[in-house]
């Protein structure tokens, strides 16, 4: 749906798909998910995460990622 696969657990990171919209809105492979809708999602669990970012409560997907490097806030 969105371009993007999230990995692991307590943090997740992301694997994002070449060509992708996620691609096209900065995200990067390897990038831990922070927060998820303004929720912090650092110390939760995977199935938790997804069920954040597949919500069907809301049109926006607002994600706060960060990586060695920097930080940064995509929205959909």
């Amino acid at each position: 749906k969105f371009g993007f696969a999230i990995q692991y657990e307590q943090p997740c990171s992301i694997c994002v798909y070449s060509g992708s919209l996620a691609q096209a809105s900065g995200l990067r492979s390897g990038q831990i998910l922070a927060k998820v809708n303004g929720c912090n999602v650092l110390d939760a669990r995977h199935d938790d995460v997804k069920r954040l970012v597949y919500a069907k409560h809301t049109n926006v997907l607002v994600l706060e990622v960060s990586s060695a490097y920097r930080s940064k806030v995509l929205r959909w």
